[in-house]
């Protein structure tokens, strides 16, 4: 009885060495896993402000690209205007030279859509009222221009252009007739002077685009412009 009695003491003390190891180990293991739990909780806050902070930087670099694409659109524009400004400054000279230093009465250079220049003709120095074909002075007019049309083989746009007044007394169905006819007058004046067909191109507008908005200012919408691009 002696003997079994000390094998169960002994067995009872193996018993709480045991449980003491395995707590002793327990307990290291759940420090450890704090530590790794909160060790991941830090990386994960890290990870949450760097996501953070590209977002943001993907904000201001995309503010950047728009300001540079702005400053590189204004660049441009200048460019073109610089461009246009010469354009019109070589015409203006052109011009000046074939009215022997002085202006052509009724011809102003102009600036055209989408980057081209030309020349203004009021109506009355071309046409009667009323009327489609090109007068004496017209034709006198135009030879003048000629060299300038001619140089540098370029296309000439020939268009025509009226007030918005009906037609009431001449033989023209409406102003977009007229107008049609008034340019394809002028086109054949400078086809007779020796330029080709090929290098121009005819349209009339009637009053679908005027020079000038003002009702009183009609005449500035009656005209032909020449377009050289």
């Amino acid at each position: 009885m002696a003997l079994g009695g000390w094998r169960m003491r002994f067995s009872a003390v193996g018993v709480v060495v045991a449980v003491m190891a395995f707590s002793s180990v327990s307990c290291v293991s759940r420090r450890a896993h704090v530590a790794q739990v909160n060790k991941a909780r830090g990386l994960v806050e890290t990870l949450d402000q760097m996501e953070q902070y590209l977002q943001q930087f993907e904000r201001e670099n995309e503010s950047l690209r728009r300001e540079n694409s702005r400053f590189q659109k204004t660049a441009e524009d200048a460019a073109w205007v610089r461009d246009q400004r010469t354009k019109l400054a070589k015409l203006l000279a052109d011009l000046k030279q074939q009215g022997g230093g002085v202006a052509i009465p009724g011809v102003t250079a102009i600036r055209g859509k989408g980057g081209s220049v030309g020349l203004r003709i009021e109506d009355s120095v071309l046409f009667g009222s009323g009327r489609a074909e090109v007068s004496t002075e017209g034709k006198v007019v135009l030879a003048r221009l000629l060299p300038i049309l001619t140089k540098d083989d370029r296309l000439v746009r020939v268009e025509g252009h009226t007030d918005a007044d009906p037609i009431v007394r001449s033989k023209w169905k409406s102003n977009l007739h007229l107008s049609a006819a008034r340019a394809l007058a002028v086109a054949g004046v400078l086809h007779a002077k020796g330029m080709s067909w090929a290098k121009l191109h005819v349209a009339g507008f009637g009053p679908t685009r005027p020079a000038s908005e003002v009702a009183t200012d009609k005449e500035r919408n009656r005209r032909v412009e020449l377009y050289l691009d």
